[in-house]
């Protein structure tokens, strides 16, 4: 996919992303091969070896963190938000039982902030979670499933609920939902769900107004966009194909608090980190 410049998108993430996306600068969009996990380290910030002279004890290595939610598709891809993930030399996916798995991006859309991400072996991840095969209406009730950072460091999913308030997001974009569903820092990427457990969306931001008299930010509590599903789906088509499709988690029959739960298992903690050389003062 080429890179595509949109005026829409500074707009939004100067209100709101930087609010939810945790730190990573919003990034380019590709497609890529697959390909290794990388260095945790990487290979430029190693020390100086040979003749050149050593810095080392005049240099620093700056870690910045961004903190998101991702879940696995059928097809053996996990979804997120490009916002999260975008720039970063290390990707680290966390379950809720603490199982951890190196992931690397494959597919990186700037202009709906979308990113599908890849590990070693797709048959380790928890059970996919099914896209809806509509879009939804007005109304509809939805709740989402994240790791917002208040939560940290435990490490526990937390759910929020709500309904679909808006059929296109800010500045008319026919792409998002509104939603009354309230999100926070380390949301970002997670699944919008119905109460049938199927995929309507992926959280993409909090919302929040600009007090002109003050120059203020306020965030509104319960606003936030998601990205429609159909989106997700119309972007399958440029992942490579893999051989082996994962299990898809089975649509939940009793109480909501079994589907509630029956989610948290699928959705994963994303930790993408930078890494920045910097001399010490």
């Amino acid at each position: 996919m080429r890179k595509v410049f949109n005026p829409y998108n500074i707009v939004i993430f100067y209100l709101v992303w930087v609010l939810i996306g945790s730190g990573l600068p919003a990034g380019r969009s590709e497609a890529s091969a697959n390909r290794p996990p990388e260095s945790p380290c990487p290979s430029n910030l190693e020390k100086n070896r040979g003749g050149e002279e050593n810095h080392e004890s005049s240099a620093v290595v700056i870690v910045t963190e961004s903190i998101g939610t991702a879940w696995p598709l059928a097809c053996g891809y996990l979804v997120t938000n490009n916002h999260v993930v975008s720039d970063a030399e290390s990707i680290t996916l966390i379950d809720q039982t603490g199982r951890s798995f190196i992931a690397w991006p494959v597919l990186l859309d700037e202009l709906h902030d979308i990113a599908f991400l890849e590990v070693a072996d797709a048959q380790d991840l928890p059970p996919a979670l099914p896209l809806a095969d509509s879009r939804s209406k007005l109304d509809t009730r939805v709740f989402t499933v994240g790791f917002p950072t208040e939560q940290m460091p435990t490490r526990k999913p937390k759910r929020s609920q709500g309904k679909i308030c808006g059929l296109s997001g800010t500045g008319e974009d026919d792409a998002s939902y509104r939603t009354t569903v309230s999100v926070r820092h380390g949301n970002s990427g997670g699944p919008l769900m119905n109460l049938t457990g199927e995929v309507v969306g992926v959280v993409r931001s909090m919302l929040a107004y600009q007090d002109t008299a003050s120059d203020q930010t306020h965030i509104l509590k319960n606003a936030s966009c998601a990205v429609k599903a159909d989106t997700v789906k119309a972007l399958l088509e440029f992942l490579p194909e893999k051989s082996r499709t994962i299990r898809t988690l089975a649509k939940p029959s009793g109480s909501k608090e079994v589907l509630y739960h029956a989610v948290e298992h699928s959705v994963l903690q994303v930790v993408a980190r930078r890494y920045e050389k910097a001399l010490a003062e």
